[in-house]
């Protein structure tokens, strides 16, 4: 590597297809590295709930009527992160090194809906929404528990110890281990300290690596309405991708495992792979490829997001823990045949999946991962989910 390096990527997230980006220069002329970034970057997290309503429909004589009803809705709620930073580090020796960094960041919403209207009294399906819900209109609805998506700006030290003496194979580490024990203190619109543990082991055993890791991630402190974490991104648990939630012909959860269960303030991530270097060279891969480098991927992952004061429960479906009233449009309890509507409460549970994935080298550039995976949780699929990543193997 030389000693002055410059980076430059490009990400797709999203099935509207936001695009992001990151430039970062590293010099490396002496002992203390140093460097700095640029990137704007979307992130995306859901939120589901049930709200009262009326549905108006022509009848047969081509009379206006209006019924009690129940609107299903799937949030998407996307934010979009622009960010400056600088950073340093000393390394100890070629396997660790301590990190330091700084940075400002600049945060947006954007927030599509979802919505499935069904008959109060029978539940009949009736009708399939989508549009764009503008912020302010978010922002005053009673249903979203006080959720205010308002732009804001967090500034943030850092600082982490880093541990790596890992090889890297066609797509992913072969051997070693790779460890980060990070903390940061943010600061601006909101405050609050965030810890970060990151341990991975790769075992060779020719021709396969056995890998495995923890990853642990949380924010301690007042953040009020602060965007939550979220477990569905594929680098972290596959099988809960946003989009599977709300594009599965409108098919609900029979056993309160929804999308809310995958949000949270702070979230714990464990996976176990065997990975088999599938295309490429001769004396690594199974194939022979000069061009086609991908490597073949048994997984299982596991994944908990909560917020302060949730109840966790280590079990497959989620308990019921209480109940809280269905609001209508206007924030007051609504009411069918003089029956107020109730929804659950659930506590929360780990979400699990296992699967099969290939990820492919990408002629160096990026590198691509499809993905089957089943997520044990949902009985809303009945089928494997289908997702692709764009991130090398942890």
């Amino acid at each position: 590597l030389g000693r002055n390096q410059i980076y430059a990527g490009l990400a797709v997230n999203g099935e509207i297809y936001d695009f992001g980006g990151q430039f970062t220069y590293i010099n490396q002329q002496g002992r203390w590295n140093f460097g700095t970034s640029v990137s704007h970057i979307p992130y995306q997290f859901a939120t589901y709930n049930i709200v009262g309503t009326t549905y108006t429909y022509n009848n047969d004589a081509n009379q206006a009527v209006s019924i009690p009803a129940i609107e299903e809705r799937y949030d998407i709620i996307r934010i979009f992160q622009d960010q400056v930073g600088l950073f340093t580090s000393y390394p100890f020796s070629r396997i660790t090194r301590m990190e330091f960094g700084g940075g400002a960041a600049y945060y947006s919403y954007r927030v599509d809906r979802y919505s499935t209207i069904y008959d109060a009294q029978t539940g009949q399906g009736l009708d399939f929404r989508k549009r764009h819900i503008p912020n302010s209109e978010y922002n005053a609805d009673p249903a979203n528990g006080g959720v205010n998506l308002q732009p804001f700006s967090v500034f943030n030290v850092n600082t982490a110890l880093v541990g790596d003496n890992s090889y890297f194979g066609i797509a992913a580490p072969l051997s070693g281990f790779r460890y980060r024990l990070g903390a940061e203190y943010d600061y601006g619109t909101y405050h609050y300290f965030a810890p970060t543990i990151d341990l991975n082991k790769y075992l060779r055993v020719k021709p396969v690596t056995f890998a495995a890791r923890f990853y642990g991630y949380g924010r301690f402190g007042p953040q009020n309405s602060l965007y939550p974490l979220y477990l569905g991104y594929p680098f972290l648990v596959r099988g809960y991708e946003s989009q599977t939630f709300y594009s599965n012909n409108n098919v609900s959860p029979t056993n309160g495992f929804t999308i809310d269960q995958l949000s949270g303030s702070r979230i714990a991530v464990t996976s176990f792979e065997v990975r088999l270097p599938f295309t490429g060279p001769e004396k690594l891969a199974v194939i022979k490829s000069k061009f086609l480098f991908t490597d073949l991927n048994l997984f299982f992952d596991a994944g908990l997001a909560w917020n302060a004061g949730d109840k966790i429960y280590f079990k497959k479906d989620p308990p019921v823990v209480g109940q809280t009233p269905v609001l209508d449009v206007n924030g007051n309890p609504q009411v069918v045949n003089g029956v107020p509507l109730t929804n659950p409460v659930y506590g929360r549970v780990p979400a699990t999946s296992a699967g099969i994935s290939l990820r492919v080298n990408v002629f160096g550039y990026f590198i691509l991962e499809p993905y089957l995976a089943y997520p044990f949780n949902r009985t809303d699929v009945a089928k494997p989910v289908f997702g692709l990543g764009f991130t090398p193997g942890w």
